[in-house]
């Protein structure tokens, strides 16, 4: 929770913070010149989710993480669709498999087999 302590230790500096509290996750939001910068935490601390929105679509890299820290996904997007190279890793960290988009549409896609 570094990020959101960084965040709210210097709030007026990034302006309007939103701090969500629920069962599943917490979730901080801090809105800065259109966009809200978005990270959600297991309530256990770790970081879950950290990505970004512009005029309420996902913009730019979205991160989900599993509960060791480890990443599980890194997409990208633009205007709300997924864009580029999105990848996917296993518990360890492993790429599983690599998905290529434009303008949200799916162009390709590699499978890694590690065994």
């Amino acid at each position: 929770m570094n990020s959101l302590n960084h965040f709210l230790k210097h709030k007026e500096k990034y302006g309007i913070i939103f701090l969500i509290v629920t069962i599943i996750a917490i979730t901080a939001n801090i809105y800065i010149k259109n966009y809200f910068y978005t990270y959600e935490y297991y309530p256990t601390g770790e970081k879950l989710k950290e990505y970004h929105l512009k005029n309420s679509l996902l913009e730019g890299r979205f991160y989900e993480y599993y509960k060791s820290g480890v990443i599980k996904t890194s997409e990208y997007y633009e205007n709300g669709y997924r864009s580029g190279t999105n990848y996917y890793f296993d518990k360890e960290g492993k790429l599983l498999y690599k998905l290529n988009y434009e303008n949200g549409m799916l162009k390709d896609s590699i499978s890694i087999d590690w065994e």
